[in-house]
């Protein structure tokens, strides 16, 4: 079976098919000799926050000589991003042979993994038949029935921010997410975490139960900001945790970045006193060179900038709005691009770009599961005028808050309403891609998905 046919026959399991559950996860493990419990592993859960405070902790581990695996989603281009052995993505043949290899052990226990089981168990499979030092997993939804909370025994959990999201499967408040996500606490096994208000108190009781000892933000640790240099995308910060206080640059960009950050610092403090050979240059250079592609990315090479971040739920899009109030653009006219999924609280996301957006377009993301552009037009608010005939869009118009005229154009597909956006936009103002990380795969250069990313052509 080439790659292709197998990327097509495990698509067909349905890439956000969730069927709750340990069992079929652990019969295939078990099957292929449980290589997960072969792995010194960093379990890392939360809403918002996973793959950026994942690719901060795996910069520095590599920085510091550890040979690395790093499990994320979802991809931006390809599904090979989600599992990368020293920051590089696995090729296209070791990833067909160990799907094999799972296919096979899928037939001999008589279970059929989703996509996203089957891909967790390639990715512990993969780091330890390439004897990786460490290894960073992150959940894919909650924790407690995460196909990753099969590691019985990691090195270290986090849990960064919690915010209302997949409520249909983790709860109606940010305690029960909270909840659900302290699931991957382990006895005795440190936690770092991020959560804030009741979401905390939730993690804090749960830890309780557990002997988990534990370090939260705000109240253990913390980072501030400091310069940031714009054109070079890399921060500032000064962190203050249980060893001290240090300042060191960031390659993230967004001042909610510095939570991240922090979580991640805070992470190598416990390592170091558990015996982890993680030196300051190590740390410092780790953190400088951190890339994480599609979150609060500014591409300067366009007339207008082009601002990528993939923010999907409220709580990420409050961070990137109070970030672009941080920033230098906070009074400079801004066109949205959105493109979002109809199971996300879309109506909310439209209501908060609002009173930011000086024009919006809608496109429609491809698959089943997107939203229809004329449906967020909808949501964004009733047009007064009739599409224009022979336009390349539709254009609408109504009254932002009593004050502002904010037009809307439907352009169905992503990358002709990227290019419809840089045309209706002056060269001095700035167009901010969002609403999914999906949208933002879709405009970024897919050549080159572990460096910073390029527009594609539009």
């Amino acid at each position: 079976m080439d790659y292709n046919t197998l990327i097509a026959r495990l698509s067909r399991r349905g890439v956000f098919r969730i069927k709750p559950g340990l069992e079929r996860t652990r019969g295939v493990l078990n099957a292929l000799g449980d290589p997960q419990a072969r792995l010194q592993a960093i379990h890392i859960a939360g809403t918002n926050g996973k793959g950026s405070v994942a690719a901060c902790m795996e910069s520095v581990l590599r920085s510091a000589g550890y040979r690395t695996g790093l499990y994320t989603s979802p991809h931006l281009w390809d599904v090979r991003e989600r599992i990368q052995l020293n920051r590089q993505p696995i090729g296209a043949a070791a990833f067909r042979d160990i799907a094999q290899e799972v296919l096979k052990a899928e037939r001999q226990v008589g279970y059929t993994l989703t996509f996203f089981e089957f891909l967790t168990v390639m990715a512990f499979k993969t780091f330890a038949d390439a004897s990786v030092e460490v290894a960073l997993i992150e959940t894919g939804m909650g924790g407690r029935w995460d196909a990753t909370n099969v590691l019985d025994h990691p090195a270290l959990t986090l849990i960064t921010s919690i915010g209302l999201d997949h409520v249909q499967w983790l709860g109606p408040s940010e305690t029960a997410i909270a909840r659900e996500k302290a699931g991957i606490l382990k006895e005795g096994t440190p936690l770092i975490h991020g959560a804030r208000g009741r979401a905390a108190r939730a993690i804090a009781a749960c830890a309780r139960k557990k002997n988990v000892p534990l370090l939260q933000i705000g109240r253990d640790f913390y980072a501030t900001p400091g310069v940031v240099q714009w054109e070079r995308s890399r921060q500032a910060l000064s962190y203050t945790g249980p060893a001290g206080t240090r300042t060191l640059t960031l390659g993230l960009m967004g001042r909610y970045q510095l939570d991240n950050a922090a979580l991640a610092l805070a992470a190598f403090e416990t390592l170091q006193k558990q015996g982890w050979k993680i030196t300051e240059a190590s740390l410092r250079n780790g953190m400088a060179r951190v890339n994480w592609p599609g979150r609060f990315q500014l591409e300067t090479l366009t007339e207008p900038r082009v601002l990528f971040d993939g923010a999907h739920n409220p709580p990420a899009l409050q961070r990137l709005l109070d970030a672009l109030k941080a920033s230098p653009w906070h009074r400079t006219p801004k066109t949205f691009v959105f493109g979002v999924y109809r199971d996300k609280d879309y109506s909310r996301l439209l209501a908060m770009i609002r009173p930011h957006a000086a024009h919006l377009v809608v496109c429609t993301l491809p698959g089943a599961r997107a939203l229809p552009a004329k449906k967020a037009a909808e949501s964004f608010g009733r047009p007064d005028s009739p599409p224009q005939a022979g336009s390349t869009g539709s254009p609408y118009t109504r009254r932002v808050s009593g004050r502002n005229t904010c037009g809307v154009t439907l352009v169905k597909d992503p990358r002709q309403a990227l290019g419809k956006a840089l045309r209706l936009t002056d060269k001095n103002h700035l167009v901010v891609v969002t609403g999914s990380l999906a949208l933002v795969g879709k405009l970024l250069n897919k050549a080159k998905p572990a460096e910073r990313g390029a527009l594609c052509p539009v």
